[in-house]
């Protein structure tokens, strides 16, 4: 499912009084979560590449901005998501 305004919507489902509308709106929601993930790691990735290509930022400055480690930010500009920690934990 794809939800164009994801703020709007999350808002919306928020406001409905029925709880059975509200549970509906709000799974309708969660699903489009990992569509909205995928968008913003792209966005990200593009700003961060901006910031080391264009504006010739070192990593370890962009992970300073980023408050993370160097090597991190660098994965991020090369599209490296964080899951293998994720799963690790």
């Amino acid at each position: 499912m794809q939800i164009d305004d994801f703020p709007a919507a999350l808002v919306a489902a928020r406001a409905l009084d029925d709880p059975a509308e509200r549970a509906k709106a709000l799974s309708e929601v969660l699903a489009a979560l990992p569509d909205v993930q995928a968008v913003l790691r792209t966005e990200r990735q593009e700003a961060v590449r901006t910031l080391h290509e264009d504006l010739h930022l070192s990593w370890a400055q962009i992970g300073e901005i980023l408050g993370v480690h160097r090597n991190r930010a660098a994965q991020i500009a090369g599209g490296v998501t964080g899951g293998a920690k994720k799963r690790a934990e």
